[in-house]
């Protein structure tokens, strides 16, 4: 889709970017769209080799970039400038204000490459110069063999003292080799580092760190994506990133590759690594633990902005809820605390008093788990003979039912009284149990008494009845000797 508006005088974006001198009174303009994104080139006059590399550039790489970082163009028109080769970079450079890329005169494949992609890569995207720099030499590659040279092992440093990314070193006609050997070995560690992470991600992965990283999405997902323009993104926002969005996903096999591969390269201090790596740590293997529940912004956020020492007691009161909860249910294995306010209350806690309070309250469902198994347990068990005369008539299932109803419904104090109450009536039913029985036993005494005189009263009555004697019997001696 290739356009040419023919010779006009200069009044795009790029003439207030370059002098006058450098552009010429009047040069031609071609008008490209490739990807969907639109160009104005202006090439020096009779220049056509430099023309008709960045046009076909343009037309094979938008698209191939925009494939490999999973970032669209930004729309509206690009105007690219050819310009003198230069010490920096071969003198690419892309000015944010006039939207203008400037393209020296060797332009080819990797250059074109190179320089459209810090139309993405710039101070607007990562704070950091070597980020932009790596991801724009890492973008090359999108040149193909043959034109892209390969930066996947990281290069020796070959300066004095420690190797450093974060002071980008720039060139000028007095720079010195070794000044020069150091800047080379910045773009080529850069470029390496992109490269190795990528692979060790994958394509897809390697698209969703930097789509993230576009939208501002923050690694551990706590608040939500920034509007565009947002402050660009930090060393530490992209190692979070590459990790979180690429690593953890892809299962890499080392998930502090990247962390590794930066760390002595003056970006970051060694005991903020080592506490990082160990807040990871326990932060992945909590996310193990919780199971399908969500971590809580109490712990997230700490980890987002590398306050290691909150996280890291946040993610003990974490577990010590989650060690709760699992003897809950082993306790009670027809409790399950998924989808209660128990689960609730640990997504949501916001900050560490949060995580303390429902650690509380899941101290005390311990408590009366116990308790509703114990009582259970002595429902379901044998019984004495005075316990069953005791229990007769009483019931211990509704108080049990409903201390199971007041465990799901994370009211441990009803729970540890209704199963309480239950409790009480086993350990008073042997005490009942013999009290009735002796009421029983009392009542029977006291009928075989009543049976006993209601039969002598019986025959008395009937030996009056009969004149004094009823057959069979003796009659008493002081009766036989009266006249």
């Amino acid at each position: 889709d290739i356009g040419v508006t023919g010779v006009q005088t200069c009044a795009l974006p790029i003439c207030a970017h370059r002098p006058a001198a450098v552009l010429g009174a009047q040069q031609p303009v071609v008008t490209l769209t490739a990807g969907g994104q639109t160009f104005d080139i202006q090439g020096r006059p009779g220049d056509s080799r430099w023309l008709a590399a960045v046009k076909s550039g343009l037309t094979a790489e938008v698209p191939a970039l925009e494939d490999l970082t999973g970032l669209t163009a930004p729309g509206g028109t690009i105007a690219i400038a050819e310009v003198d080769d230069g010490l920096n970079n071969h003198g690419i450079s892309y000015d944010l204000a006039s939207r203008t890329l400037d393209i020296p005169q060797s332009a080819g494949p990797s250059i074109v490459a190179n320089a459209l992609a810090r139309i993405w890569f710039n101070s607007t995207f990562f704070s950091d110069r070597w980020v932009n720099e790596g991801l724009a030499a890492f973008a090359e590659q999108v040149a193909g063999t043959g034109s892209y040279l390969p930066c996947s092992a990281m290069p020796a440093y070959p300066g004095a003292g420690a190797p450093n990314l974060a002071a980008w070193t720039t060139l000028d006609a007095t720079s010195t080799i070794a000044k020069q050997n150091v800047a080379d070995w910045q773009v080529g560690a850069s470029c390496a580092f992109f490269a190795e992470v990528a692979e060790a991600m994958g394509p897809g992965n390697f698209r969703n760190v930097l789509v993230a990283a576009a939208a501002r999405r923050p690694a551990y997902g706590v608040g939500s994506q920034a509007a565009a323009g947002a402050s660009p993104v930090t060393v530490r926002q992209l190692l979070d990133l590459i990790d979180e969005v690429g690593m953890v996903p892809a299962s890499a096999p080392d998930p502090e590759m990247a962390q590794k591969l930066l760390a002595g390269f003056g970006l970051f201090d060694t005991a903020t690594l080592a506490s990082r790596s160990q807040a990871r740590a326990s932060y992945h293997a909590l996310t193990t633990r919780a199971g399908s529940w969500s971590i809580a912004p109490a712990i997230r956020a700490p980890m987002q902005t590398w306050d290691f020492a909150s996280a890291g007691a946040a993610i003990v009161t974490a577990g010590q809820i989650l060690d709760l909860r699992d003897a809950v249910e082993k306790t009670i294995p027809s409790y399950s605390p998924n989808g209660s306010a128990v689960q609730k209350d640990f997504e949501t806690a916001a900050i560490q008093d949060d995580l303390d309070a429902l650690r509380s309250v899941m101290q005390k469902m311990s408590d009366a788990s116990g308790t509703i198994a114990r009582a259970t347990k002595l429902r379901d068990g044998s019984h004495s003979l005075l316990q069953t005369i005791g229990l007769v008539g009483t019931d211990v299932d509704t108080p049990i039912k409903h201390a199971l109803a007041d465990l799901q419904s994370v009211e441990p104090g009803k729970a540890q009284s209704d199963a309480q109450s239950a409790i009480d009536e086993f350990d008073g039913a042997s005490n009942v149990g013999l009290l009735r029985a002796s009421m029983a036993a009392g009542l029977l005494g006291l009928a075989l008494i009543l049976a006993f005189s209601l039969a002598l009263a019986v025959r008395r009555r009937r030996r009056r009845d009969l004149g004094g004697t009823i057959p069979g019997d003796v009659a008493p001696p002081e009766e036989a000797d009266r006249p």
